[in-house]
């Protein structure tokens, strides 16, 4: 490991400032006396995963900062990625994981923990760094939220953790607008849409963060209890699911067609 002076807390205020964005991240490292090296990085919410020889286990919990969720995909001919570790004195001691692509001088991504797992006292011999690669999580899972103001018809749901947001209109019931597939779908339960308003958190779990994306069709159908998102017409396979933490205002509506989607890049 390379010494850091600076504690955990100037350590979060300094990543928070070089980098626009952060996550909630799990650390296992396999540096105990007599074992193979190796290092494996579990952040659910940008569905991004470090390995360095070994595919699983999580454990010490911390911080990812990156700029963007992009900045994690990588191709087979760039390279290795490599990292370097720095701690400091204090107790626990903070660990920090600093992340370069191939021949960069400035890292792209940093990770931050304090040593719950007493790293110091299983091994004499802390690397001063490795290297591996960056891969996909199946499925991701990310906290976002639900909005939707009384003099609109437009709804929102924000995923901040992968930088998306989904828009969408409920119908305006006053007209006696029937949508949906067969299925239950939000309409606010009330004679008109218009009039009620949401401000819901909850988690959206997604397969692939590519079609999350404005050149994408989609479109959604929902209930109480989810709201789901369809690549176009075909609902064999989904793209996102909303699970709210509080059952959604719905009605019933059958025999019409289910609201497109638009999804952009969250501002």
């Amino acid at each position: 490991m390379i010494y850091a002076s600076k504690s955990f807390a100037n350590q979060i205020s300094d990543l928070a400032t070089t980098f626009k964005a952060s996550c909630a991240a799990k650390a296992r490292f396999y540096w105990e006396d007599g074992n193979g090296r190796g290092l494996r990085l579990e952040a659910t919410d940008v569905r991004k995963e470090f390995v360095e020889t070994v595919e699983f286990g999580s454990g010490q919990e911390g911080f990812l900062f990156y700029n963007a969720p992009t900045d994690f995909d990588f191709d087979n001919d760039d390279g290795p990625i490599t990292y370097r570790t720095y701690f400091n004195s204090e107790n626990p001691m903070a660990v920090r994981m600093d992340f370069f692509a191939a021949a960069a001088a400035n890292p792209f991504s940093s990770f931050l923990s304090r040593d719950t797992d007493a790293i110091r006292g299983k091994t004499t011999d802390i690397p001063d760094g490795g290297s591996g690669k960056w891969q996909d999580l199946q499925p991701g899972t990310s906290f976002a939220s639900l909005h939707k103001v009384s003099s609109s018809f437009e709804v929102v749901l924000k995923v901040p953790p992968i930088g998306k947001e989904a828009i969408f209109n409920v119908p305006d019931n006053s007209q006696g607008q029937s949508i949906g597939n067969s299925t239950a779908v939000l309409s606010c339960a009330s004679p008109d849409a218009s009039s009620s308003s949401l401000d819901t958190p909850g988690v959206f779990r997604f397969v692939k963060l590519s079609e999350l994306d404005s050149s994408v069709p989609s479109v959604v159908n929902y209930d109480g209890d989810r709201i789901i998102f369809y690549p176009g017409s075909d609902h064999s396979e989904f793209t996102g699911v909303f699970f709210p933490l509080e059952v959604l205002p719905i009605d019933n509506h059958l025999d019409g067609n289910p609201p497109s989607v638009t999804w952009h890049d969250l501002k």
